[in-house]
């Protein structure tokens, strides 16, 4: 027994001297920080021993099904393959989901607006605006189940943000078109893809702005240097390789209206496997930018246990593959791809040359540089262009123009046609009508057109294509109009635009009001006149404007229609429709319609008016302009057109009170304190949907007809 005993303590001793002498295993190494420090796309992920985190907590869980429905902002089906993210929460967690598309600058605006009345859960926000989400509080601080996973440059440290996906700026071709893809920026600038290029404008556009920051990188730049990347987009437009007014969308790649595309390399698969048609994703071998893209919980979530449940899902290992599945690089680094994922993006290789932020404030300061900077470059621009001699000599030999709904007193055309005569001597003739009466005469009088030129409100923009009323003719400021405001093939376009306001007699109000909900207090009983929205364009638009404030938008029209049957049993309304002598008697103490309608008249009445923007919300009204299809005066018609949108014609629009739509046009000092202030028009809401826009008016004047029965 005692040698057993002893037998068994000498193995034990020995086996315990044969661990001791092994060696010891190295950590598994980190990988090596790359400059600045960020995942590469498709990384191999590195080993982990922490346990797969927990699902939700059955309090969680239970708390969400009883919200029932998350509601996001910018998270829409098309993106990243949220579709079938948004189906899987709702399949696993029997959480409904709803989404509003909008920009990352319009979910800021949406927030402010909505803090009385809070709709949205969750959302998704270029890394650029989270310097505004943060300074507003807009953000409600929840670390999801998967946080630790998540790299330290890629969260909030307060767990107000995290960075679920990320996407490259490249080039997008398409090799039915383009025969030698281009494979760096300065390829850009050959001759060969002259009006091949197509891009989004770097002031408004995050993918523009993105693709400025690139072209720094490319060009020895940087974040804190984005100058040469603001040169090299000069040289792009002033080579003429720059497509003038083309939208940068699925349709536009489909038609070929844009044979190379500057896009994020997610965006650019999505649209290969929408078009099917030959498009290559091209990284650009000198430098390129990870664009990233966080989602966060509002503040003031309506359903905040289904917003977390959300989060939890996006940085999962599931959600994660999932937004792979739709072309965007995972935030989390230790996410293994499954290999038919991993195969149908691009190889590590192919992103050599690739930059993340450094930090949020220097990326945000970049932004901010490239914004101001590609401004400064559209404002220094080439001197006005001259109107071609032989169209001044036609359109004087014409020596007439025939308008409809363009009176001397009406975003002072008075101004506008003073230049014709002044300088070409061209004569006018108008008959005043609304935009419904226009749209009539041009039908009834295709066979004979009287009209040359016309203005119509912004929602009656399809009606002029679907009815062939007008003349394609694109001007010489075609590229500094925006996308939205413009038909890409030339058939109109905006000049100006105003926002619904509140105009208020100080003399018989004593508190001004400033925002929607002031209006229904009982001090402002009786003193509030608007138009009847079924009949007037401005008074439908009002309640659109209020329907943006309580949460809607021409799509969903139903807050403003309730707004006003509070409003109207609130008994503030009055009985008396607003006109320059019902204004001028003191009938109508508050007013409300257009801006520019309520400056004119407190500038020519000399009234104490003040016009107030309501700090929760309106909308713009965008003004269009076309020359009549078969006009009698063709040549005149363009170069009213010329007129309207030269320095000089936008700035006699500023003196009619509307907002010029060439940003570029500076507004003397004089006359833009006049107007309110720059900060009040950030709640202003551009519809940009002009289809949805005229069922918005129908929606609206179909549900007046209820209220006021």
């Amino acid at each position: 027994m005692k040698t057993r005993v002893f037998v068994l303590g000498l193995l034990i001793i020995l086996a315990i001297i044969v661990v001791a002498c092994a060696p010891t295993p190295e950590p598994t190494k980190a990988p090596a920080p790359t400059q600045p420090p960020a995942p590469k796309p498709t990384e191999a992920p590195k080993p982990t021993t922490a346990p797969a985190p927990a699902g939700p907590s059955q309090a969680m869980l239970d708390a969400a099904k009883k919200e029932g429905q998350v509601i996001s902002y910018g998270m829409s089906d098309d993106w990243v393959n949220l579709e079938n993210i948004w189906k899987a929460i709702e399949k696993n967690y029997g959480v409904k989901h709803t989404d509003t598309d909008m920009t990352s600058a319009e979910q800021i605006t949406r927030l402010l607006a909505e803090k009385n009345a809070p709709v949205m859960d969750v959302a998704d926000i270029g890394f650029d605006f989270l310097g505004k989400l943060l300074e507003n509080n807009l953000a409600l601080p929840y670390k999801n189940a998967n946080w630790d996973k998540i790299p330290a440059e890629f969260k909030d440290p307060e767990g107000r943000w995290a960075v679920g996906y990320w996407g490259a700026i490249s080039f997008l071709v398409n090799t039915d078109l383009i025969k030698n893809p281009p494979q760096t920026w300065d390829d850009l600038l050959k001759p060969e893809y002259k009006d091949k290029v197509c891009s989004r404008d770097p002031a408004v556009s995050t993918y523009a702005t993105g693709s400025v920051l690139a072209a720094a990188y490319a060009k020895g730049g940087g974040e804190a240097n984005v100058k040469p990347g603001l040169d090299w987009f000069k040289q792009l437009r002033d080579s003429g390789n720059l497509r003038a007014g083309v939208v940068l969308n699925v349709a536009a790649v489909q038609k070929g209206e844009c044979p190379i595309s500057l896009v994020y390399d997610f965006d650019g698969f999505a649209k290969r496997d929408a078009t099917k048609l030959p498009l290559q994703v091209i990284i650009p071998k000198d430098g390129t930018v990870g664009m990233l893209f966080a989602q966060y919980i509002s503040a003031q979530a309506p359903h905040p246990n289904a917003g977390k449940l959300a989060l939890d899902y996006f940085y999962s290992d599931e959600g994660q593959i999932m937004f792979a599945q739709g072309y965007a690089h995972p935030g989390r680094k230790d996410v293994k791809l499954p290999d038919d994922v991993a195969k149908k993006m691009l190889p590590e290789s192919a992103y050599g040359k690739l930059y993340f932020p450094k930090s949020l404030a220097s990326f945000s300061k970049a932004v901010n540089d490239i914004v101001t900077g590609w401004n400064a470059i559209k404002g220094a621009a080439a001197p006005a262009p001259a109107i071609p001699q032989a169209l001044i000599d036609a359109a004087k030999k014409e020596g007439t123009l025939v308008s409809y709904g363009l009176p001397t007193d009406w975003l002072n055309y008075g101004g506008i046609w003073k230049i014709m005569k002044d300088k070409y001597g061209i004569t006018n003739k108008d008959t005043d009508m609304s935009s419904g009466e226009i749209i009539a005469a041009l039908k009834a009088e295709k066979g004979k057109p009287v009209a040359d030129a016309t203005d119509l409100g912004f929602n009656f923009a399809q009606t002029v294509i679907d009815n062939d009323l007008s003349q394609p003719y694109k001007h010489a400021y075609w590229n500094e109009i925006p996308d939205y405001a413009k038909d890409k093939d030339g058939k109109w376009s905006a000049g100006a635009w105003g926002a619904i306001a509140f105009t208020v007699n100080r003399d018989k109000i004593k508190t001004v009001p400033q925002k929607w909900d002031d209006l229904l207090k009982p001090e402002y009983k009786d003193t509030i006149c608007m138009k009847d929205p079924r009949s007037s364009a401005t008074a439908n638009m009002v309640v659109l404007a209020a329907a943006v404030a309580k949460g809607g938008d021409e799509k969903h029209v139903k807050p403003g229609l309730d707004f006003f049957k509070q409003l109207k049993a609130s008994g503030a309304l009055r009985p008396v429709s607003p006109s320059t002598s019902t204004i001028q008697k003191g009938e109508c103490p508050i007013v409300l319609f257009w801006d520019f309608d309520g400056l004119s008249k407190k500038r020519d009445l000399k009234m104490n008016l003040d016009v107030v923007i309501p700090q929760d919300g309106s909308v713009a009204g965008l003004y269009i302009q076309f020359i009549t299809k078969g006009a009698p005066h063709p040549n005149a018609a363009k170069l009213l057109i010329e007129t309207m949108y030269s320095d000089e014609g936008q700035l006699a629009y500023a003196n009619g009170f509307v907002h010029p739509i060439r940003t570029a046009v500076k507004i003397p000092d004089d006359l833009k304190k006049q107007f309110p202030p720059d900060d009040a028009y950030k709640v202003v809401k551009f519809p940009k949907d002009f289809v949805a826009l005229d069922a918005a008016a129908k929606a609206i004047s179909e549900g007046w007809a209820q209220l006021v029965q």
